[in-house]
This record gives structure tokens, C-alpha cells and sequence, in this order.
């Protein structure tokens, strides 16, 4: 089930702006690509590496995506086999179910970049780190000790939960599986900084750096949208719903039940532990708010539902329920799903074959800014999808005929009346709020500098 639902219309959609970042510098020499990853320094560079061996075997765009399926899919039986061990087949089920089906993890299983990866290699490293619990072997040991290298050599946070639930299990072992691990702890902590030293300077400098936004507002508003979001709902604003609800009631079940256990306390210590964390890192360095960067923390609250799910299974009077809150979360997941797959993804190559089939001789096609420019400008040159000899340009007037192609922004009244008395030949809410219009001969627009009041 997770498989199918990670290939399902895998490549319908074209890749949006982060992506096609990635894509993009994965198409440069890699000593130039390492370069660009290391100013950045959003994300380590594992996942750009492998995106790099992709290009260079010529598949096809949506190949790209192939490791983040692999990736999400066997994370799902990770997450079985964890929760199993913990908690008891039913919580292993129940987890399995719970993440296959996850809207949100779905679509970062299909996205060419480190989340799904990142996730994979927490809950590896986690697994392996818990068989050494009952089972010591140097085979499991070493599994452990790369994959939580390999989590912050692909995803920072990932990392940071991967140290952090592995320093937790380690210091609740000390006195039995885990006493090795333990007394060499020491050593493990410089093993670690001398493999990660090479792109140590990258992320320290880009810590230095002003921030690019300032904190968010922890509010209500951003509560409710986090517990829908990564519910059963997408994207989208939108109150929590019921099977969100079902989902968070199971995820305090599972605290409560398995709070006095080491694994208790390890899945509590993921979940609550590595949101503190992280919380407090995105307030003392802000970065752009999105729900994504809280999916390796958000990773534990699967496994804490699962030993919900365990726990009502259990008591003979509550067993129902059981089932009723997993259909309840399941249905919802279906909904967010259905909406996914029809229309939750970027259509950039979708844009530039329509402008570039509709714009004829003596036409211009105009772009809004620098957001548009990026990403239809990938299909329209790099990928071969826009008209010969037609550039995109941003200029501070168009007169007729052309074609503008405007997403992610906000405009003077004045010229927004002009724009909407324009023909209409696409609208793509979900493609960053893009329209494309046609300015008919003879029709001319200005405006002051740039089309939008600020830059996306």
C-alpha cells in the first residue's frame, strides 16, 4: 500500500521551485554543484549527490523521484517493525497504516528532495540502535553509527533527532545492552565530528548569517494549522478535522499507555524532546516557516499513534475503538489524498507548453518576477518546452500582444484591475497562485519598477 501509494501519479506533476533548484544544480559539474550546496547550506549535500548520479544516467524527470519513493516506502516498514517491537503487533499495524496512508508523508515521499531520505535514515538508525538493546552486535552498531551520520549528512534536524533519541535509549541502556555504548560514548561523539568536519565550516557559516525572516508567531492559528497539517490534512488552511483529531487522540493514548517504558520514553522524548529542540533552534536562527521542517520530529507522533492503537486493542471494553479511530483517520487521509493527486502539485510544464503552443510571431511572454522566472524559465529553457527565439523577460511595460504569466504577487489595485479585464487562458491555484493572461493588440500596461509590490 505504501508503495503504490508513492508511485501513484508520480510523474503527472512537474517539479516545483525547490526542486527544480536541486535539478537544476544536480545538472552542473559536481565540484561547481558542491560549491552551490555549501553557499546555501539549507540542506547537507547527500541527497544533491545522489541527485547528481540520476542526471548523469539520463532518466527520465521523474526518476528523480524514485529515491525518496524507495526512501518513504521502506521507511513505512521501519516504522512496523519498531512499533511492533515496542509496543506489541497491533501499535505495529496501527503505525504502518497510519504512516503508509499520512497525506504529508506521501508528498515528501514524492519530492525530489532530503525529507524522505532524512526521516529514513532516523527511523534506521533507531532500529538498528534498539535490536543493540536486546541483541549487542558490531553489525547493528555499525548500522546505527552510519545511519545517524547519514541522517545529518542528508537532513539537519533528522539529525538532531537521531543524536537525541539515540543519547536517550543509550542512557536508559547503560546498565544493560547499551553498557558498551555507553562507557564509548566519548569516542562515538568525536568519530561523529571528525566525519561530519568537512561540512561543519558550511553549516556554522550559514548559522552566522542574518536571518532571512524573522521568528513565527506561536499562536493558536500556528498550532491548529501544524495538527491538521500533519493530521490528515494537506497544505491547506483549513480547521482540524475530525480524523486529525482521531490521530492526535491516538498519539496521547500511546503516551499515556507506554510512558513508563524505555520505549515510552524514547518515542515521548522524539516527539516532545526533538519539537523543544528544534523549536528552540528556529527561534534562536529563524528560517522560512513550513510544516515540513518538523516531519523527523513529527515521525515519533507515528509511533506514540501506534501504541495507541496497541493500548485499545488491549483493554477489552476500549477494543473497539481501536478500529473506529483508524477508519476515522484513514477516511480523512483518502480525502487529502484524492486532492493531492488531482491537483496538489506545481504544473510549471504544464505553463510553458500552453504559453509556448499559444504565443505566436511578434508575441512576448512576460513574467512577474524572479519566482516565475525560476521556475517556468527551467521548462521553458533548460528542459527544452518553451518556443524558439522567445525569451522571458520582466520588463516595466508590455504593450500587445504578449502573454503574462504572474504567480506569488501582490499588485497595486490600479494595475490589479487592469490584469483581471485581461483574458484568462490558465489559472493554477496550486502552482504558486498562477494566471496566465493574453494582453491583446493594442493594450498597453506600466507599472513602477516591478509588477509586484515585493519579490516571493
Amino acid at each position: 500500500m505504501a508503495l503504490g501509494l508513492r508511485l501513484h501519479a508520480l510523474g503527472r506533476f512537474s517539479l516545483g521551485n525547490d526542486e527544480i533548484e536541486e535539478a537544476r544544480w544536480s545538472r552542473l559539474p559536481a565540484a561547481e554543484m558542491l560549491r552551490l550546496v555549501a553557499g546555501d547550506a539549507v540542506h547537507p549535500p547527500l541527497d544533491y549527490v545522489v541527485q547528481l548520479g540520476i542526471e548523469r544516467t539520463g532518466a527520465p524527470e521523474w526518476a528523480r523521484r524514485l529515491p525518496s519513493v524507495a526512501a518513504g516506502t521502506a521507511t513505512v516498514l521501519l516504522a512496523a517493525l519498531l512499533a511492533r517491537r515496542w509496543f506489541g503487533a497491533a501499535a505495529g499495524l496501527g503505525a504502518a497504516l497510519l504512516l503508509a496512508c499520512s497525506p504529508i508523508h506521501v508528498r515528501y515521499s514524492q519530492e525530489v528532495r532530503p525529507y524522505a531520505a532524512g526521516i529514513f535514515f532516523l527511523f534506521l538508525a533507531v532500529w538498528a540502535l534498539d535490536a543493540c538493546r536486546s541483541r549487542p552486535s558490531r553489525r547493528t552498531t555499525l548500522v546505527w553509527f552510519f545511519a545517524v551520520l547519514a541522517a545529518a549528512w542528508t537532513l539537519y534536524l533528522a539529525g538532531l533527532v537521531a543524536v537525541l533519541v539515540s543519547a536517550t535509549l543509550i542512557a536508559l541502556g547503560r546498565r544493560g545492552g547499551l553498557a558498551t555504548l555507553w562507557r564509548r560514548a566519548p569516542l562515538i561523539l568525536v568519530a561523529w565530528a571528525a566525519l561530519y568536519a568537512p561540512w561543519l565550516p558550511h553549516a556554522l557559516s550559514a548559522a552566522r548569517r542574518p536571518p532571512p525572516v524573522a521568528g513565527e508567531t506561536l499562536d493558536g492559528e500556528w498550532l491548529r494549522y501544524r495538527l491538521q497539517v500533519l493530521g490528515t490534512g494537506d497544505y491547506l488552511s483549513e480547521p482540524v478535522s475530525a480524523g486529525s483529531w482521531a490521530f492526535w487522540g491516538l498519539v496521547v493514548v500511546g503516551l499515556v499507555a507506554a510512558a513508563r517504558a524505555v520505549p515510552g520514553v524514547a518515542a515521548a522524548i522524539w516527539l516532545a524532546g526533538g519539537a523543544a529542540a528544534q523549536l528552540a533552534l528556529m527561534r534562536i536562527r529563524p528560517h522560512y516557516p513550513a510544516v515540513r521542517h518538523l516531519l523527523p520530529v513529527w515521525s515519533g507522533a507515528i509511533l506514540l499513534a501506534g501504541a495507541g492503537v496497541g493500548s485499545l486493542v488491549s483493554v477489552r471494553r476500549a477494543r473497539w475503538l481501536a478500529p473506529v479511530a483508524l477508519a476515522g483517520v484513514l477516511a480523512f487521509d483518502a480525502r487529502s489524498l484524492a486532492a493531492y493527486y488531482d491537483h496538489g502539485r506545481p504544473e510549471w510544464g504544464r505553463v510553458a507548453d500552453l504559453v509556448a503552443r499559444g504565443v505566436g510571431p511578434g508575441e512576448t511572454v512576460v513574467v512577474s518576477n524572479t519566482w516565475v522566472l525560476r521556475n517556468l524559465g527551467y521548462y521553458w529553457n533548460e528542459r527544452g518546452l518553451g518556443k524558439p527565439g522567445v525569451s522571458l523577460d520582466s520588463p516595466e511595460e508590455v504593450e500587445g500582444p504578449a502573454w503574462l504569466v504572474i504567480a506569488i504577487c501582490p499588485m497595486g489595485a490600479d494595475l490589479r484591475r487592469e490584469i483581471d479585464a485581461l483574458p484568462l487562458r490558465l489559472r493554477s491555484p496550486n502552482t504558486n497562485g498562477l494566471e496566465v493572461r493574453f494582453v491583446p493588440p493594442g493594450t498597453r500596461l506600466r507599472w513602477r519598477g516591478r509588477m509586484c509590490l515585493r519579490e516571493a
